[in-house]
């Protein structure tokens, strides 16, 4: 089916060119349309002059460059933000249960003498040096 499409848009321009060639030969070569077609042949030699001027290997070269480092700047960009979530999620993860531990670990009524005497050793040694101590 593209073949038979292409093929007729071919003929049909082909046959539109001679046409209109036919047309002007008649009319002693004034043209049709002559300030369009003259901006028009303006842009052609344009793109010839580019064609035969520039230097496409290298264009190519720097402009695949170019797309790579971006690629590689989108992709450190995206992997930054999916550890910074991880982080926000683990931070508040582990700020609640340090509050929950916070609250788990209030003195029960049942301490053993070991850990009593340790607790008050321990208030003695933030006690003030000024302040009496009990004995």
């Amino acid at each position: 089916m593209t073949y038979i499409l292409l093929t007729s848009v071919f003929l049909v321009l082909f046959i539109g060119f001679y046409a209109v060639t036919a047309f002007e030969t008649r009319r002693k070569g004034r043209l049709v349309l002559p300030s369009a077609r003259q901006a028009f042949d303006a842009q052609l030699e344009r793109i010839g002059f580019l064609l035969a001027h520039i230097n496409f290997v290298s264009f190519v070269r720097e402009e695949s460059l170019r797309l790579f480092a971006r690629a590689v700047r989108a992709s450190a960009h995206a992997s930054l933000r999916v550890v910074r979530a991880a982080e926000r999620t683990l931070s508040r993860l582990v700020r609640r249960l340090r509050m929950h531990e916070a609250l788990d670990t209030a003195p029960s009524a049942q301490v053993r003498e070991f850990v009593q005497t340790l607790s008050e050793f321990k208030h003695r040694l933030k006690a003030p040096l000024h302040a009496k101590l009990p004995e």
